[in-house]
């Protein structure tokens, strides 16, 4: 299994062939199902991701909420193993338990020493409840921190991942739009599976242009890279589904 889903690193390296470990990590009571994340990353590095910034020690009122309409949500995480992460619905706004953790630059939760087996904290959630309507019409307004952010590219991303992002997407009118027409475009065109050959050079490049299948960490990159090229702000995320006890 990848180590970012295990241990809160500042990178991400995009991998060849793995195998998920079947071993359960948390266990989890919430208000409701959610993706439970686990880091976030913003710089791309044409084989992987770095997550920039400082981390500071969690202080109670650290995390603000996030704008538009929102509903609140409780979990209560307990480790199942000795663990180097704190999962949490997006997006966290209070948290209480033992392990100390710290806040990092996009707002994720970390362990400042590691959890053991058997702790446990809560997390108050502030989860975005935005209709469709308003997604359409969020518009291109991004703030200047987020795009110096979100939006940066390495100078090796080849130009041709521009001109297909940009002839997919020829028809959409607006950023929400093009997300989903790219999302669409990799579920219909590309297939899952954990056995691949990992890429010599830019990961986005060749799982558009020469690749018919991957995993996770493949779709993400290279949607999050699409968008990117069209100035729209994104970020690589990981973390796990909402998965029930296996009786």
């Amino acid at each position: 299994i990848s180590a970012s889903l295990v241990n809160a690193g500042d990178s991400l390296a995009v991998q060849g062939s793995i195998s998920l470990s079947p071993a359960r990590r948390f266990t989890v009571e919430s208000d409701e199902p959610r993706y439970w994340r686990v880091g976030g990353y913003d710089r791309y590095t044409g084989d992987g991701w770095v997550r920039t910034g400082k981390v500071t020690p969690y202080r109670e009122y650290a995390l603000s909420n996030p704008p538009g309409q929102r509903r609140r949500i409780e979990q209560t995480f307990e480790a199942e193993s000795d663990i180097g992460i704190v999962p949490a619905a997006w997006k966290p706004v209070r948290y209480q338990g033992g392990p100390d953790v710290l806040v990092t630059r996009h707002d994720g939760l970390q362990p400042e020493g590691g959890l053991e087996s058997g702790d446990s904290y809560q997390v108050e959630s502030a989860v975005i409840d935005a209709s469709e309507a308003e997604l359409r019409d969020a518009g291109e307004d991004y703030p200047d921190e987020v795009t110096e952010r979100y939006v940066q590219l390495p100078d090796s991303t080849p130009d041709r991942v521009t001109e297909t992002t940009a002839t997919l997407t020829e028809n959409a009118e607006t950023p929400y739009q093009i997300a989903l027409t790219i999302e669409r475009w990799l579920k219909r065109n590309r297939d899952y599976s954990l056995e691949v050959s990992q890429p010599r050079r830019n990961v986005a490049d060749r799982f558009l242009h020469a690749m018919t299948a991957g995993y996770c960490t493949y779709f993400a990159t290279t949607m999050a890279v699409m968008l990117r090229t069209q100035d729209i702000p994104a970020r690589m995320t990981v973390g796990y589904t909402p998965a029930e006890s296996p009786g």
